[in-house]
């Protein structure tokens, strides 16, 4: 038998003799296993908004000398890659990108071996990139001149000033070159279909070049699009004929060109034969709207019109949901039937028996859950139906009941989180816990931590709000079953704090209900991106608010901070002078904290005081408003709480002119409702004709309400904080 060959291999090797025993020859030839190819990274440069063709397999090769082909190219993070043959990648970077990307490519020989390598574009220079300059599309009729503002969709990614540099003469006109950086192009005399022209732009030192394409239509007047408004029912589909109140002053055909943006609220789509449908979203009830344009048979485009959608609330009956429930052998069973179950306008629900349990019997309470009570010394499986209802529409469900002779108690594990100082996290117990049983567990009680506060929120999570030093600290909670059997488990929470950079803003005066951002930069604007902000809500009156950050790298930043009329600096002169480097420094290690002093950017031009009809602790809201709608027009919306006053001071800043001003006041601080309400000028609970509260030009003014009308919830909208 022959095992191996010592003698001579290799892919030169192509037939050997191998002498055996007996003097007995045989003839073999040996290949040489295939090797997969070389591929080779490769590096290209590329102006900004420039394409890039690349062959990649210069540098490529293959042990067997087979030829090589591009087969895959993956994609870049800031353009496209595509294979415009077997050698060579075009790649077209995204506008106005200015950096390095890469993306990776797979080569493949003659045996489909492949390889994969990765290439890097550098796009645009360090020193300064070519502006960009965009295509313009204008339309025209006969004789008639078109001044083109083509700088207006060019753009440097530099920031350079461009300059219109050059036109090109058109083909069937005239283009000349504004002084304000337009263009006017005049068509031949009496000449209509398409021209184009070129221009350059320069943004003083590089240049970049893009084509107008004109559209010369006839003489005669574009078509006349005019607004529609329609009535539908939530949840159908209607069909509108756009063209029906449309005109052209020729007579021409007409059809609609182009619904020009998405409708709010719905789904548009055109049937390209003058009408269009439209769907609302799911259970919306409320207003929608869309624009179009129409065009003419020759080509002159419309003004475009609004469509306006009123969507007419439709009852959507209630959704109930089949339960699954353990109960004790003799032992009566209350079930919340209602808990799963789902009503889209969160209508109240009645809940009725459709079927009564076979071995058993219900009983509806006012509350409309349901108690069960098993057939004496009965165990084993029962059902029953109900129906729930929201007095327009109803559904039915079933409860499956399992009766049984003892409860095995619920499962509370134990529970480990971590949180920042000051942060707020939620406690997922319910993914803790568990019971034998099946049986649905509800939050019993929970007790308080030794540093950090813990309570249940609207949505009914359990919420830990971290305190403002690192600790360890822990807290219990206690679930149950529905027969009382409970467990406990205990929750322990990491405070770490990771803000190296903190500091406090400093008003002028006392501020409350104020959103304000710092930011944290190398430079003092923000439009051009920040290193990181730090967004807060003053909600009680005070003078000072804090902001901090987290794993700052070291180094020297400018903090600044704005807020609605505030603005501040840190490192600012109490004359208002900037720094003109930054002042902030940030060590290696350890913690710095920061003062920003804030100045009033705009004038305090109004002020006033709310007199209350007695001394009271509750919450306030000041609208200066066009009308006394106050969920619209509104100029300024002053807001605070207040503590053992009958009289409240506020101050804004607002544009002048005549406006409605009226005070709303929780005496209780009951956010539910309002209780006391005043208008400027007049006495309560009167409400001004016309709007009669004048801000002048320029100075103060000072605008003070009476409010001693006792509202009820009754007789007022619900406003909440």
């Amino acid at each position: 038998m022959f095992d191996s060959w010592g003698g001579p291999d290799g892919k030169d090797v192509v037939e050997n003799k191998i002498v055996m025993d007996s003097n007995k020859s045989i003839k073999a030839i040996f290949i040489s296993e295939n090797q997969p190819p070389v591929a080779q990274d490769d590096s290209v440069e590329t102006d900004v908004g420039t394409p890039v063709t690349i062959k990649p397999l210069t540098n490529d090769s293959d042990p067997e000398k087979q030829s090589l082909e591009i087969i895959k190219v993956g994609q870049p993070s800031h353009g496209r890659a595509s294979i415009v043959d077997g050698e060579t990648i075009k790649y077209v970077p995204d506008p106005a990108f200015s950096g390095t990307d890469t993306f990776t490519y797979i080569i493949a020989d003659n045996k489909n071996l492949q390889t994969e390598a990765i290439i890097t574009v550098t796009v645009g220079s360090s020193d300064n990139n070519a502006p960009l300059a965009e295509d313009d599309n204008v339309t025209t009729t006969a004789d008639q001149p078109v001044v083109v503002d083509v700088l207006a969709n060019d753009t440097d990614v530099d920031g350079d000033t461009l300059t219109l540099q050059s036109v090109t003469a058109p083909s069937n006109g005239t283009a000349v070159k504004n002084g304000d950086g337009t263009i006017t192009y005049t068509p031949d005399n009496g000449y209509t279909g398409s021209d184009s022209f070129t221009y350059t732009v320069s943004d003083g030192e590089l240049t970049a070049e893009a084509t107008v394409n004109v559209t010369i239509g006839s003489g005669n007047a574009a078509p006349t699009a005019n607004d529609d408004s329609i009535t539908m029912d939530e949840d159908t589909t209607t069909t509108i004929d756009l063209l029906a109140n449309d005109t052209d002053p020729e007579g021409d055909p007409i059809s609609v060109y182009e619904i020009n943006d998405s409708a709010t609220m719905g789904i548009v789509i055109n049937n390209n034969d003058g009408t269009v449908t439209f769907t609302p979203y799911t259970d919306y009830h409320g207003n929608a709207s869309f624009a179009y344009t129409i065009v003419d048979s020759n080509n002159n485009i419309s003004n475009s019109a609004t469509v306006t959608v009123e969507i007419l609330p439709v009852n959507d009956p209630p959704e109930a949901y089949d339960d699954n429930v353990n109960a004790m052998m003799n032992n009566p069973l209350t079930i919340n039937v209602l808990e799963n179950d789902y009503d889209a306008e969160f209508e109240t629900l009645q809940v009725s028996i459709s079927t009564n349990p076979v071995h058993g019997s219900v009983t509806v309470n006012p509350d409309y859950t349901i108690t069960y009570t098993p057939d004496t010394d009965y165990t084993g499986s029962d059902q029953f139906d109900y129906i729930v209802s929201d007095g327009n529409g109803s559904d039915t469900g079933t409860v499956f009941i399992e009766v049984v002779t003892e409860n095995a108690p619920p499962v509370a594990g134990d529970i480990v989180e971590t949180a920042n100082v000051y942060g707020t996290i939620w406690i997922d117990y319910e993914y803790n816990t568990s019971d034998p049983d099946g049986d649905s567990l509800t939050l019993d009680s929970f007790t308080q931590p030794t540093y950090g506060l813990v309570y249940v929120d609207e949505y009914g999570d359990l919420m830990y709000e971290a305190p403002t030093s690192p600790c360890t600290d822990s807290f219990t909670y206690t679930v149950s079953d529905p027969f009382g059997e409970t467990a406990t488990g205990t929750v322990t929470v990491e405070v770490s704090d990771p803000y190296n950079v903190k500091g406090t803003l400093t008003f002028p005066e006392s501020v409350s209900y104020q959103e304000y951002t710092v930011f944290l930069d190398d430079n003092l604007d923000e439009t051009d991106g920040y290193v990181d902000c730090f967004d807060y809500f003053v909600e009680t009156a005070t003078t000072e608010a804090p902001f901090r950050f987290d794993n700052v790298a070291p180094g020297t930043y400018y903090i600044y901070a704005k807020s609605g009329i505030y603005e501040g600096v840190h490192g600012q002169a109490s004359d208002g002078t900037l720094p003109t480097s930054p002042t902030a420094s940030v060590p290696d290690t350890g913690k710095v904290n920061f003062n920003v002093d804030m100045y009033a950017t705009k004038e305090l031009n109004v002020n006033g005081t709310i007199t209350l009809p007695e001394v009271a602790t509750g919450f306030y809201i000041v609208f200066i408003d066009t009308d006394t709608d106050s969920g619209n027009g509104q100029e300024a919306f002053i807001a605070g709480e207040y503590t053992n006053k009958d009289q409240i001071s506020y101050s804004a800043s607002v544009t002048p002119g005549t406006y409605y001003v009226y005070a709303m006041v929780d005496l209780d601080n009951n956010s539910e409702y309002v209780e006391a309400m005043g208008y400027y000028g007049v006495t309560p609970p009167d409400i001004p004709g016309e709007p009669n509260a004048v801000i002048p030009e320029s100075g103060s003014v000072t605008l003070d309400i009476l409010t001693d009308y006792i509202m009820t919830p009754a007789s007022v909208n619900a406003v909440t904080k």
